[in-house]
């Protein structure tokens, strides 16, 4: 039987291992817990082409060789969570429980551990596995507001990929709910909520990994350079407290730099014990605007740069 044509999360799914040995492939044994919106995987061969001065036969002005240069992978994969296990892959390191007790704590670490990423399709006739090797997180940006469910979009650089004919065993999802923006707080400092309409949420998390490649097409190491941790929020002007913030006093810019907010804190929660926060540490307002638009309310726009963060999640039934 012929194949016929297939549709991305009916006949595909999308699952994980932690590598042992980076770019070594593991089973992919892991869910994302999380409901995968679309992955775009990206591969590129880097060809190498060359001219030179005629021979007689050939043309300087035509490709006369070829070389194959460094095989890069790379890929995205936007989805609503469901709980936050991958965050580990992120951040690089995991303690605790998940309980109210002892929440799993996300928190940084010098060197993540590599991914192998399964992609399957369920062909009629003949299935293909791509198994994504030596998988980092370079980047993640979560996204929340007013009547939405948060997502996360996750970019991810690989060093090597394997194609199979024998699709991996699926991964059940965990048995929760999506996280709504109705849940959602913000804290300045932790335990002190702001008391202004929020509009939306944006936290960025940057890795700046890069994938080192050696005497060979294909991966060698990941190296990770400067991280950074960003956070936008857009909310209803309210009263003078986040521009002074900005300022730094309560008239013209401090002369020196403006103090820090101890922590900055985004829960978002759907259940008495199923939340998550990301708590800022050291956090500074980067960019302030206003929006001024007739018959409005104004807004006010404002992006956080902090020196770290940790996520504490909460699965207690």
């Amino acid at each position: 039987m012929a194949n016929t044509e297939k549709i991305a999360g009916i006949d595909s799914y999308l699952i994980y291992g932690a590598e042992s040995t980076y770019g070594t492939a593991v089973a992919p044994t892991l869910s994302f817990g999380a409901l995968v919106q679309d992955v775009n995987p990206s591969m590129k061969n880097n060809i190498k082409k060359f001219r030179g001065f005629t021979d007689g036969s050939n043309n300087g002005r035509d490709v006369s060789h070829v070389i194959g240069g460094t095989f890069e992978v790379s890929f995205s994969a936007n989805i609503i969570p469901l709980s936050w296990g991958w965050l580990e892959y992120v951040l690089g390191a995991v303690s605790g429980a998940g309980t109210v007790a002892s929440p799993y704590a996300y928190v940084a670490a010098s060197l993540p551990v590599g991914l192998t990423v399964s992609s399957n399709i369920n062909n009629d006739t003949t299935d293909r596995e791509s198994k994504y090797l030596g998988c980092v997180i370079n980047q993640v940006v979560l996204k929340a507001a007013v009547g939405e469910a948060v997502t996360a979009s996750i970019d991810f650089l690989a060093g090597d990929m394997a194609k199979d004919a024998t699709i991996a065993s699926n991964v059940a999802l965990p048995s929760l709910e999506p996280f709504s923006f109705v849940g959602g707080t913000i804290e300045i400092p932790n335990a002190s909520a702001i008391s202004n309409i929020i509009d939306s949420v944006e936290i960025t998390i940057t890795n700046s990994a890069e994938i080192k490649y050696g005497f060979s097409r294909t991966t060698a190491a990941r190296n990770f350079k400067a991280r950074d941790y960003s956070l936008k929020f857009t909310v209803k002007y309210l009263d003078e407290t986040l521009v002074e913030k900005f300022l730094g006093a309560s008239g013209a810019p401090i002369a020196t730099t403006p103090a820090a907010d101890a922590t900055v804190a985004i829960r978002f929660q759907n259940a008495a014990n199923h939340y998550v926060d990301f708590i800022f540490a050291n956090g500074y307002i980067e960019d302030f605007a206003e929006g001024h638009t007739l018959n409005e309310m104004i807004t006010e726009d404002i992006t956080y740069t902090a020196k770290s963060l940790t996520v504490n999640e909460v699965i207690q039934s």
